[in-house]
């Protein structure tokens, strides 16, 4: 997980969350398309490094858990949400392997899935329906593969938005996907596309 070294590697020297290549403060596209306010429920933010998605999904309403494997992104987590006065369960933990004690309404997953290789990807898939309510809200960010020669040995992992619809159905059903540049310093290139996608569990009918 050449991806997640990388991403270890900047926890490591002691920089703050705005330092940090990845972040923003504000909410993605595809966050703010699937989220009608006011809203209830228990939402997950898997790899939630510094925690601004996390607060902004408290402040609409969610009782939230911010699970990463971080300890140093946990604790910039919960001093953000301390000084936002809005509460945040912090949870360090492999993601790959956690067990939380009840399942949530809405998973957010902004920089998480696409620090995997191929190889973990089944278990991360497994991870997140088992975490899913029956009626529950996924609601995915990654980088995306622009075309067959978009690829680097640094940073996130690429996939194409064909890749990543596929790998989740039919389990589930995208109900919404929506591009966004992002701009950042050279550890990752001056600039990338994301993509957000928002799925639901599928219905099936008898």
């Amino acid at each position: 997980m050449f991806a997640k070294t990388v991403i270890d590697y900047f926890y490591r020297q002691d920089l703050n969350a705005e330092e940090l290549p990845w972040h923003t403060s504000a909410p993605t596209k595809a966050m703010k398309n699937a989220i009608s306010a006011p809203c209830a429920g228990k939402a997950l933010d898997i790899g939630c490094g510094s925690g601004a998605h996390s607060i902004y999904l408290a402040k609409q309403g969610f009782e939230v858990t911010a699970i990463d494997s971080s300890p140093v992104a946990l604790e910039m987590a919960q001093l953000a949400a301390s000084e936002a006065g809005v509460d945040i369960d912090v949870v360090e933990a492999d993601i790959l392997n956690w067990e939380p004690p009840s399942r949530f309404d809405f998973l957010f997953d902004r920089g998480c899935m696409h620090s995997f290789d191929d190889s973990l990807l089944d278990q991360y898939k497994s991870q997140i329906l088992s975490w899913m309510g029956e009626q529950g809200t996924y609601v995915l960010v990654h980088v995306c593969k622009r075309h067959v020669l978009d690829w680097s040995p640094f940073g996130p992992v690429k996939r194409t938005p064909q890749e990543i619809m596929s790998f989740f159905s039919p389990e589930l059903t995208e109900i919404g996907n929506a591009p966004e540049e992002f701009s950042r310093p050279l550890a990752f290139g001056p600039t990338y596309l994301t993509h957000g996608y928002c799925f639901r569990k599928q219905i099936h009918k008898h």
